[in-house]
């Protein structure tokens, strides 16, 4: 299947140089290689001190299970961390597996594993073949589709025509609110004052989105 192209107004985020040099040429396994990326795409996506990843964390997402079979993603990130790539430990308040990137700042967080209390509700992702075009593009361009943001997806789609949720994210984009909570308030807005030939209509500023 042909990839059809970055959408404009794609994200980007910052991976570690190595990764295309050194440890590029190291990698000789396709999972490996898609596990790397995908973990430092997930890391990237939490902000402050929080720059971490947990096993059940990793076993909801989507691109992971569907990409290389629920049963091999925990092994297969096992090896990123035989490699070096990335650090592996427990928070010694509860328990949980912590995954970060093999960098300072992670080498930094696994020395204060003690002081580290995760909330951590994340349910298993069931594999599915394909991604319907609005989980794709919210994907895309806002973050990972847990579970429980397909489940907002899917209430979404029962009140919304889909063209509706896409423009949401789009508008979302444009306006650099990149979260669900926008996107949901955007649909009532638009549900609320109507809306005309697939546009919003003029915002009278009553209305603040989160």
């Amino acid at each position: 299947m042909r990839y059809e192209g970055f959408p404009k107004g794609v994200r980007s985020i910052p991976v570690p140089s190595p990764v295309f040099g050194p440890l590029l040429e190291q990698i000789n396994d396709l999972d490996e290689l898609k596990c790397t990326l995908r973990l430092i795409w997930l890391i990237q996506q939490k902000g402050g001190g929080n720059r971490y990843v947990t096993a059940s964390e990793i076993k909801s997402d989507r691109i992971l299970s569907n990409s290389l079979g629920e049963s091999n993603v925990m092994e297969t990130v096992q090896t990123t961390v035989a490699r070096g790539t990335f650090i592996y430990f427990m928070s010694k308040p509860d328990r949980t597996q912590i995954f970060t990137l093999n960098s300072e700042y992670g080498r930094r967080l696994a020395e204060t594993s003690d002081s580290i209390v995760v909330e951590d509700d994340a349910e298993p992702w069931h594999s599915e073949t394909s991604l319907p075009t609005v989980y794709a593009l919210y994907e895309q361009n806002i973050g990972v589709i847990t579970p429980i943001i397909a489940d907002k997806i899917r209430e979404a789609e029962d009140l919304y025509p889909d063209k509706w949720i896409q423009e949401a994210i789009s508008e979302s984009v444009t306006n650099n609110k990149r979260s669900w909570s926008y996107i949901s308030t955007v649909l009532e807005t638009w549900k609320t004052r109507g809306k005309t030939d697939g546009k919003p209509t003029r915002n009278t500023g009553k209305t603040r989105y989160r």
